[in-house]
């Protein structure tokens, strides 16, 4: 089951402490780092204790990214001390361990490394004292420099096949974090699309079970649109329903095993109309991608399934168009797979 965690820093974390609550799930991941330079100043040390203590009191499984540097300024040289006393549930490591000292910490407690920079031998035997590491991207502040699909794919398939488990970074849309205020993400792609469209991205289209929001967190429309994926599998849809169609607002439908890969096919669509009833023809336009159609009558037995076009189809008298999802959220249709639960939402 996919999971969805949150990032917080210690320089932002007080505008967002009250609200961070009501994320809190069974599990919950929030990340942090505590070796960002410009965060240091003289009360950084009561911050951090202060903001990991808060953290462990909401629920919240900590990951802390942590260098040598971070045991320096917090005068420490046990980096298992460190972890112990401040209440951390999973090690980061970042620059300034070797990899001999990460094996040797791997066997012992909870460590996340370098999803981008990992060898498989390093791979093969890091797994081999502990088959829980995690694997965690990096997120890319700077417009251009996120990664594609393809060299994002590269990277995981080595670790895929030894079946160890990715943690991939997504924007936030409610505190973004500076000094760009550009999006914390993994994929350029995502970096000005809906956070909800790309948590479903990572989890369908790369197999990401593990996903972070980089810029601490997310509106409460895509948090409960999130909740329910992971919770029902149900994919929601925003989307318009013209006037007459309504009644197709929050019902679940199956797309058909057999959909082709240009149209989808809802499988209880035929059902929900009303038995007897004809739909008459109505909007008969062109039919472009995202738009939401239904067969009419003059599709005889056909007539009332609902079909979602990916593609784009041409005007057809035997099928209206009955509404179109939003646009914020046509990306959706490239996450919809054959056998997937769906709902249209307003």
């Amino acid at each position: 089951m996919s999971k969805l965690g949150f990032s917080v820093y210690c320089s932002t974390f007080k505008e967002i402490e009250t609200r961070l609550p009501s994320y809190a799930q069974e599990g919950s991941l929030v990340f942090t780092s505590l070796h960002i330079a410009e965060e240091m100043n003289a009360a950084y040390f009561d911050d951090v204790e202060h903001m990991l203590k808060a953290l462990k009191k909401m629920g919240f499984q900590i990951v802390c990214d942590v260098s040598r540097k971070t045991l320096e300024m917090f005068n420490y040289t046990d980096i298992l001390q460190f972890k112990n006393d401040f209440g951390i549930d999973a090690l980061r490591i970042d620059y300034g361990f070797s990899f001999e000292e990460c094996k040797a910490l791997a066997q012992t407690t909870a460590i996340c490394l370098n999803a981008s920079t990992i060898s498989e031998k390093e791979c093969e035997e890091l797994l081999a004292v502990n088959p829980d590491i995690l694997f965690i991207h990096n997120f890319y502040p700077r417009p251009e420099t996120g990664l594609d699909d393809e060299t994002f794919d590269a990277m995981n398939a080595m670790l895929l096949a030894h079946h160890a488990k990715i943690m991939a970074f997504i924007n936030g849309n409610e505190v973004l974090r500076g000094p760009l205020y550009e999006g914390l993400v993994t994929l350029e792609k995502h970096r000005h699309q809906n956070p909800y469209v790309n948590y479903l991205d990572l989890c369908l289209n790369h197999g990401i079970e593990n996903i972070l929001v980089g810029d601490s967190l997310i509106d409460s429309i895509s948090f409960e649109r999130i909740s329910k994926f992971n919770s029902e599998g149900i994919i929601s849809l925003p989307c318009h329903l013209h006037h007459g169609y309504e009644q197709y607002y929050n019902q679940t439908f199956t797309i058909r095993s057999d959909s082709p890969k240009g149209l989808k096919r809802l499988a209880e669509s035929r059902g929900y109309a009303a038995a007897g009833e004809k739909i008459k023809p109505d909007n008969c336009i062109y039919r472009k991608r995202g738009s939401i159609v239904m067969d009419n009558e003059r599709y005889q037995r056909y007539s009332g399934e609902i079909m979602i076009p990916i593609d784009d189809y041409p005007q057809d008298d035997r099928v209206n168009v009955i509404g179109e999802l939003h646009e914020d959220y046509m990306a959706l249709l490239d996450c919809i797979k054959n056998g997937s639960k769906i709902m249209f939402v307003k």
